[in-house]
């Protein structure tokens, strides 16, 4: 399956493959560039569904508030 760079998907498989050659090309700080690079990935996966979950709850329409007479029929 091939991934256009212009799409979200497409861009962030693109971002990974390069960070990943990089990672990997460097001798000294190879395992420890990919180790970093997959707790980013996780922190950036978090932030995402917590800015998900924020998003919904704020732009959720409550139900509406029905002014309560008062006493008296005024």
């Amino acid at each position: 399956m091939h991934l256009s760079p212009s799409t979200p998907s497409g861009w962030l498989a693109l971002w990974l493959a390069v960070r990943l050659d990089r990672a990997r090309s460097e001798r000294e700080h190879g395992a420890s560039s990919v180790e970093w690079m997959i707790v980013a990935a996780v922190l950036v996966v978090i932030a995402t569904a917590l800015g998900v979950i924020i998003f919904n709850l704020v732009t959720d329409q409550g139900t509406p508030v029905e002014p309560q007479r008062p006493p008296g029929g005024l």
